[in-house]
């Protein structure tokens, strides 16, 4: 019974850790060619936003500081990049919670680096 209090409250410590460390790697941005895209929460709705109003405006652009203008196909390019980075991150995330719920020993979840891989 003591090993198994030992491996629950290391499940629970490292999936918190692997929740604190999703958000870190989903929000710390990518590089798009050239340039950073930031990809916080806020950052996404911009992006999202500035995508459905070129889509909707035909010929318009948006201008971002350090990004010049946007038009339809450069914000098409940063949302899939986007939408990639974050596809990456969460099937990263999920295979490490896969493992984690999966060990039943103290040896199995040292085994788990939820550090690499990203």
């Amino acid at each position: 019974q003591q090993i198994d209090a030992r491996v629950a409250a290391k499940k629970i410590e490292m999936i918190a850790a692997l929740k604190a460390l999703r958000i870190q790697k989903s929000e710390s941005g990518i590089i798009v060619g050239s340039t950073f895209v930031p990809t916080d929460k806020e950052a996404l709705v911009l992006i999202d936003s500035a995508l459905t109003y070129v889509n909707r405006k035909p010929g318009k652009t948006i201008k971002r500081a350090g990004m010049g203008g946007l038009n339809k196909a450069a914000l098409e390019t940063i949302t899939d990049a986007v939408g990639d980075h974050m596809s990456a991150v969460f099937d990263r995330e999920a295979e490490l919670y896969d493992a984690i719920t999966a060990a039943t020993t103290p040896a199995q979840l040292n085994a788990i680096d939820i550090n690499s891989g990203w």
